[in-house]
């Protein structure tokens, strides 16, 4: 079942959904988070109790419980409910990767036209990178990553980037996880060897993954910043090690984090 809009949502709410995979109390949920963003007003119990025609006690505990995810806040004043700060930064995340994509893109062109081997862009996910987007050469590259899947984050060149620039609670996250997972006779598994290899990318301001995922892939990868200066995406290319010798990748380096670079400033960034 999909639903196309706000109205499907309101009068969904109050209905008991029997297909696979539907959760009432999510619809319900929903339904409260879009009438608090369709309303200029706040809004109390009662009217979101009105409006989408459920018990007030239900009412009451998904906003309970919206209240302690952030997603909805009550002015203690009138006791009313508006939509949280923590609803406007995922707003922000999602314009921020629409638009990441669309200053990119040409980027992207150019970059492949110059080193003729595939192109990615990437935004890192808890410890994982997803790839935003791809431009793929004249000699199609056989690898895992496409637009919308995931990849390790400590064994790619644009996992590494965006984990170099990361909080240092993503790290604690990475780290405890636990042993990790050791692709090929490259990855690096050892968390100190991992922290210092970081480190060197800050200092260098470039990642490369050498075989260290897949094996006969090499790729080098840059940041791209934000107009505050924060990192919020990387930018790589990729090519096997037939083609993407150490001479090439010693020519590409420049060229990749020139064009990193153009994005970042295309997106307000001023060095």
């Amino acid at each position: 079942m999909a639903i196309s809009n706000s109205a499907s949502i309101h009068a969904l709410a109050n209905k008991s959904l029997l297909d696979d995979g539907i959760i009432n109390s999510v619809i319900r949920a929903l339904a409260v988070l879009d009438l608090l963003g369709q309303s200029d007003a706040e809004l109390g119990i009662t009217e979101i109790s009105r409006e989408l025609s459920l018990h007030k006690s239900t009412v009451f505990r998904l906003i309970s419980t919206l209240m302690v995810a952030g997603y909805v806040q009550q002015n203690p004043k009138t006791e009313k409910y508006h939509l949280g700060i923590h609803i406007a930064q995922l707003g922000m995340k999602v314009l921020n990767h629409i638009d990441l994509r669309r200053v990119a893109k040409p980027f992207l062109n150019e970059l492949m036209s110059n080193c003729n081997e595939a192109v990615h862009l990437g935004v890192l996910d808890q410890v994982e990178v997803i790839y935003i987007d791809k431009i793929d050469m004249e000699r199609p590259l056989t690898m895992g990553s496409r637009i919308g899947g995931k990849s390790p984050g400590y064994c790619t060149g644009l996992g590494k980037v965006l984990l170099a620039y990361a909080s240092r609670d993503t790290l604690k996250q990475l780290l405890s996880n636990g042993k990790l997972t050791r692709y090929t006779s490259n990855t690096i598994t050892d968390h100190n060897s991992l922290i210092e290899h970081l480190a060197r990318i800050r200092d260098q301001g470039y990642a490369l993954d050498d075989e260290e995922h897949e094996l006969g892939i090499r790729c080098v990868a840059v940041p791209i910043r934000d107009y505050q200066g924060h990192v919020i995406a990387a930018l790589s290319v990729s090519g096997p090690t037939l083609r993407m010798t150490r001479e090439k990748l010693d020519r590409a380096i420049p060229k990749i984090i020139e064009i990193g670079g153009q994005i970042s400033q295309a997106l307000g960034y001023n060095p």
